[in-house]
């Protein structure tokens, strides 16, 4: 079965967003702004039809491709994590995929004020 319109972007918005490449280089303002579009773009989806068991299995399929990129990135490596555990519901609630958008977005507020996403 062909993927569908909202998979095919959720699978480029993961791609292209949730890379070494990309997080690496932002400031902490930089990637707090990051998340927040981020699960903006990642909400709209959900709306349309995007399903967690889709997601899910390309968050896998990019933490797989993309970890080894990060090994020596401790920073790095804590903020690709914390977003991949949270969009695959290894992480503590609410849950993203079953919780209001509003709602979880508090989750993030309480997240990014933690010195953990800002240094090591």
């Amino acid at each position: 079965m062909e993927p569908s319109n909202v998979e095919l972007k959720f699978r480029e918005i993961i791609k292209n967003r949730l890379n070494y490449f990309v997080i690496s280089k932002m400031n902490f303002g930089e990637y707090k702004h990051f998340v927040y579009t981020l699960f903006d773009d990642v909400n709209n989806l959900r709306k349309d039809g995007l399903t967690y068991s889709y997601a899910s299995n390309i968050i896998h399929e990019q933490f797989y491709e993309v970890s080894d990129f990060g090994e020596n990135d401790v920073l790095f490596e804590r903020r690709f994590s914390i977003i991949t555990e949270e969009l695959s519901e290894f992480c503590s609630g609410p849950y993203f995929w079953q919780t209001d958008h509003k709602t979880y977005m508090k989750k993030w507020e309480r997240i990014l004020k933690s010195d953990w996403l800002v240094r090591v």
